[in-house]
């Protein structure tokens, strides 16, 4: 197989979108802050239009912990809780991903970076 293989850690995009509006928030008539989600699909639209992948998956961390967690229970103890606007940003984040046909891959136990490498690794050996 060859192509382009994209994996696009969904997180950082919407952090960006938080924070590059905090100042001046993103709003929809009803009141929904959707900065972290407007970052998300500008990030996105870059990617597509200028790398023109020919497949292309989001990963994203499970909800719950991971074996560094289990390994280590103070690993990332002093981070601070995410935004709620991030946190309500997600399920859209995920309707977006859907309506554009690129996969959210979230494995539980493993971080976002992990399932990255995996499927680096693996793209490679397949030709990507």
């Amino acid at each position: 197989m060859s192509g382009r293989l994209f994996i696009i850690d969904l997180m950082p995009f919407l952090y960006k979108g938080h924070f590059v509006f905090l100042k001046n928030p993103r709003m929809t008539s009803a009141g929904v802050n959707t900065s972290a989600l407007l970052g998300l699909a500008n990030g996105l639209q870059t990617i597509l239009k200028r790398e023109k992948p020919t497949h292309a998956v989001f990963a994203m961390d499970p909800e719950g912990p991971t074996f560094r967690h289990e390994a280590y229970a103070p690993y990332k103890a002093q981070r601070e809780k995410m935004p709620e606007d991030i946190a309500a940003s997600i399920p859209r984040a995920f309707e977006l991903a859907q309506a554009l046909g690129i996969p959210v891959l979230r494995v539980e136990g493993f971080e976002a970076d992990d399932v990255m490498g995996t499927l680096a690794t693996k793209g490679a050996e397949a030709g990507f």
